[in-house]
This record gives structure tokens, sequence and C-alpha cells, in this order.
């Protein structure tokens, strides 16, 4: 297998995992609606704390390819890890700073979508094997 192809399958794989994270989430967040509008809000605010820095390291993740470029793989791991963090940090911060949510639901769609995020790579990735 190509490098292209390697990079292309590792993508395909990340994007199915966050779209299968969104899906899940918002199902949990209608569902919340129901028994309270800010906790469905704050249920929707969490997941998106999880989804959106691991959205960007699924980016940063398969950026390079190829034992050639073994080294821009590994500092492009370790920076988009880094960078997932502290945008995760920098989303807690603001949502309980600029934000009306409830910290239960808050952090139940922050768990969901992290859960999610390891069912989704066992599932899928025996798919992609």
């Amino acid at each position: 297998m190509n490098k292209k192809a390697l990079t292309q399958q590792g993508m395909k794989l990340a994007l199915k995992v966050v779209a299968s994270q969104i899906i899940l989430v918002c199902i949990a967040a209608l569902l919340m609606l129901f028994a309270k509008d800010s906790a469905g809000y704050s249920l929707l605010v969490g997941g998106g704390i999880a989804i959106i820095p691991n959205f960007y390291f699924a980016l940063k993740a398969f950026q390079y390819a190829g034992a050639n470029q073994a080294q821009q793989v590994v500092a492009s791991l370790y920076l988009g890890e880094a960078i997932k963090v502290l945008l995760t940090v920098v989303f807690f911060i603001a949502a309980f700073k600029w934000l009306v949510v409830t910290p239960g639901p808050l952090f139940l769609g922050y768990a969901l979508a992290l859960v999610m995020n390891w069912l989704a790579l066992a599932i899928f990735k025996k798919s992609h094997q």
C-alpha cells in the first residue's frame, strides 16, 4: 500500500469516528431537550468540547505518511495531541465563563463523545484492515 493510500485510509477512519461522535451527541442532546432545554444545550456543548479538538487531531495526525517522513509524522502527532489538549482546556474554560451551561449534562456530553471515540475506533478499525 502506498503512502497516499495509507494516509487516506487513516483519514477516512478518523472522519468516520468523528461523524459517529457527532451523531451520538446530537441524538443524546435531542433526548435531553425533552427533559430540560438547558440540559440538551449543555450536553451538546460538552460533546463539542470533545469533538472539535478530536477533529483537529485527526486532520493533523494524517498530514504525513511514510518512513521517509517519520520525523514529520511523529512531530505532527505530538503537536496535534498538544493542541487537542489545549483546545479542550480552553473550550471548558470558555463554556463555564461565557455560556450558561449545566455541569452534569456538559460532562455527560463530553464523556459520550469520548466513549464513542473508543467504540467507533474498535468497530470501524476492523472494516479498514
